[in-house]
């Protein structure tokens, strides 16, 4: 299964969310709480992260799992 990493100076982080109000990228340790939640959404939650915080980078990543 493929999820979302977000780049941090300390290296690549699972996105869990965005915090509210402030809409600021929220990571987590634990890879199977990142998004997508949903193997088959990967591409399209690249899409809105790239699209929601333009100033960050993000990739896919596999967590060796299957979906």
């Amino acid at each position: 299964m493929r999820k979302i990493q977000v780049k941090r100076p300390d290296g690549w982080k699972w996105l869990f969310c965005r915090k509210m109000p402030e809409k600021t990228v929220m990571t987590c340790a634990d890879k199977h709480k990142a998004l997508p939640s949903d193997a088959f959404h990967a591409e399209e939650d690249l899409a809105w992260a790239n699209h929601t915080w333009p100033d960050e980078e993000f990739r896919l990543a596999e967590t060796l799992e299957q979906p």
